[in-house]
């Protein structure tokens, strides 16, 4: 992918240079093209200007943003936030003082995001009455509750659905959602008082899952 796009950018620009000024109104912007916003390549066209202002003109998060240019048949890369100043050696000594001409043609990439969400195990239970709980030698044997086919809403911290999903047959789930605080709402069949669940409150981090496993209440009630 990266050769095909370094002959489409030795065509457009050899060496990554300027063919001529921009107008000061397209410093500091892509002139052409663009950066897919979650991977894939893009070849933009750059108006010039920093570093820093390359990175947000391609509306990627500098954590995410690669970009390269072909000099000499080599590709230098760039990586905003790397702490290894060997990686960036090349692309700076191409355009030292922090300064990249106007109309140099880049390849960039916007790394997929880490997701993250909530997953987990939705089950009910007790699953056996007093009366169906099997007995062996007088004693009575554990009744596991059972997975749950359910549908839990996700609201945010003020309240505002972000997602619903409904579990499977074997009571698991798994929603993708931005990192935040997060109640977890099971819903209740309709016009029944059980099976039933409370709310769970959960916090998501960039780039994990939480896991929230939610216990309904069957209504049944075993022998004591």
């Amino acid at each position: 992918m990266l050769a095909a796009f370094a002959v489409m950018v030795s065509l457009a620009l050899p060496h990554g240079a300027a063919a001529q000024s921009s107008p000061p109104s397209q410093a500091g912007t892509i002139v052409s093209g663009s950066v897919p916003p979650d991977g894939g390549f893009g070849l933009i066209v750059y108006g010039g200007g920093t570093y820093s202002q390359l990175v947000t003109a391609s509306g990627c998060p500098a954590a995410r943003a690669v970009f390269w240019v072909t000099q000499g048949g080599t590709f230098l890369v760039y990586v905003p936030t790397t702490a290894v100043g060997a990686v960036n050696a090349g692309f700076q000594a191409a355009f030292p003082n922090d300064s990249i001409p106007a109309n140099t043609a880049l390849i960039g990439r916007c790394t997929p995001a880490a997701e993250s969400g909530i997953d987990g195990l939705v089950t009910v239970g007790p699953s056996c009455g007093p009366v169906a709980m099997p007995q062996q030698g007088g004693a009575l044997l554990p009744c596991p509750d059972k997975p749950y086919q359910a549908t839990l809403v996700f609201l945010d911290s003020q309240g505002r659905e972000q997602a619903r999903v409904t579990t499977g047959t074997d009571g698991r789930y798994r929603v993708t959602l931005a990192a935040g605080r997060y109640t977890v709402l099971p819903l209740n069949p309709p016009g029944q008082q059980f099976p039933r669940a409370s709310t769970t409150e959960a916090t998501v981090t960039s780039g994990s899952f939480t896991t929230v496993n939610v216990s309904y209440d069957s209504g049944i009630r075993t022998a004591q």
